[in-house]
């Protein structure tokens, strides 16, 4: 009974062993992945309309809606939740058109 208890311990073990030994080190690959999509876009964030621009980039700096709205000399916070829902389908669609984008969908599958 031991000498099975032992047996099967050991194959446990080495089966544990292997699993932990076949975890590859991705981290190159995903800075690699990341630069590429930063530099897309930013890319499209230069063709963007210079309105869209300001929004995102006051948004991004966490300026509130109130704030932006003030700034942009736009009606409400609504307007400006709406201006920057806009801007971000924007940068989107141009993101998508961008032939490099596709090229980074298939490096990350």
């Amino acid at each position: 009974v031991a000498k099975n208890i032992w047996n099967n311990n050991l194959r446990m073990r080495k089966d544990t062993a292997e699993l932990y030994a076949d975890i590859p080190d991705d981290s190159v690959q995903e800075e690699a992945s990341d630069f590429l999509l930063e530099k897309i876009v930013s890319r499209a964030f230069e063709k963007l309309n210079p309105e869209f621009q300001k929004i995102l980039t006051l948004f991004s700096e966490g300026y509130s809606y109130e704030e932006i709205a003030r700034m942009m000399k736009l009606t409400n916070d609504t307007n400006a939740r709406r201006k920057k829902y806009l801007s971000k389908e924007a940068l989107m669609e141009i993101i998508k058109e961008d032939p490099e984008y596709h090229e980074y969908l298939r490096f990350r599958k």
